[in-house]
């Protein structure tokens, strides 16, 4: 069975009757099903086979899954064995994260950005403004541990494939202090083990 450190890391897919590429998010893994939040138009459809690739940190998963249900954004696979593990490919290891926000700066202009995945080295955002590679920005960011500051260039800006009038911005974190590293590292591990995050939550409340 697909090993739980894969949850909440990007995966791509490509449907086997026709040979289309689909991309989305693994949010859960249970019972030899997996449920990925799909990017973008994904006309998939129940008992399509697909080619899965999975990014995580240590390995890359291959496997073919079948779609058992659809549900908006939403799709349901079965897991058909055997699941193959190859060297991970680094700059794909990012992890799904939700409900952070913050602000980006950048020659003068300020704008609201949601931070809509991250890994040790990148963060990638949403926001309405586009910016152009190799731009330097300042980022403020609310996590659960406090406010996070730090600086990063940006990578690539391209229209958000969920919503046209937003961009999609993926940003090279430079070197963060100690503290600023350790709400980070923090943020990630939260999105990597849900289940902990939830317990210590359900503890602390």
């Amino acid at each position: 069975m697909l090993e739980l450190d894969f949850l909440n890391r990007r995966t791509r897919l490509q449907r086997l009757s026709d040979a289309r590429f689909f991309s989305g998010w693994l949010t859960e893994i249970q019972n030899g099903e997996i449920t990925v939040h799909l990017v973008g138009q994904a006309p998939l459809h129940r008992d399509d086979v697909c080619m899965f690739e999975v990014y995580g940190r240590k390995a890359t998963a291959h496997f073919r899954g079948r779609v058992h249900t659809r549900s908006g954004k939403f799709g349901v696979f079965g897991v058909e064995p055997p699941v193959r593990y190859l060297a991970a490919q680094q700059e794909d290891t990012r992890l799904n994260l939700a409900g952070i926000t913050g602000k980006a700066k950048w020659e003068g202009i300020e704008v609201a950005v949601e931070v809509v995945d991250g890994s040790e080295g990148g963060m990638g955002l949403l926001s309405e403004a586009k910016l152009s590679r190799g731009d330097l920005v300042e980022l403020v960011v609310e996590t659960p541990y406090g406010t996070m500051t730090g600086k990063g260039e940006v990578r690539y800006s391209r229209v958000s494939d969920d919503d046209p009038n937003r961009f999609r911005t993926g940003i090279k974190l430079e070197d963060m202090n100690r503290v600023e590293r350790a709400r980070w590292d923090r943020v990630l591990s939260d999105a990597q083990e849900p289940n902990k995050r939830k317990e210590r939550e359900r503890l602390a409340g």
